[in-house]
């Protein structure tokens, strides 16, 4: 699932990309745009509280309460 967008906070040479939650290794895994072949859209509820397990600081502000 893509969680945020924008550049990795590590990256020496900041560039866009979408960040996605593998849920197979529990890790972010980012990604440059080119590379998304296509995202299927399922119709699950995300709770944020499954997830998020560190202090977060998005690039795109979002309204998750204390996970934002």
């Amino acid at each position: 699932m893509p969680f945020d967008f924008g550049p990795s906070k590590n990256d020496k040479v900041k560039i866009d990309k979408v960040h996605f939650w593998n849920v197979d290794s529990n890790h972010n895994l980012p990604v440059i745009p080119e590379q998304i072949i296509s995202i299927e859209i399922f119709d699950e509820e995300f709770n944020p509280a499954d997830y998020i397990k560190w202090i977060p600081d998005w690039n795109i502000a979002r309204d998750w309460g204390k996970y934002s």
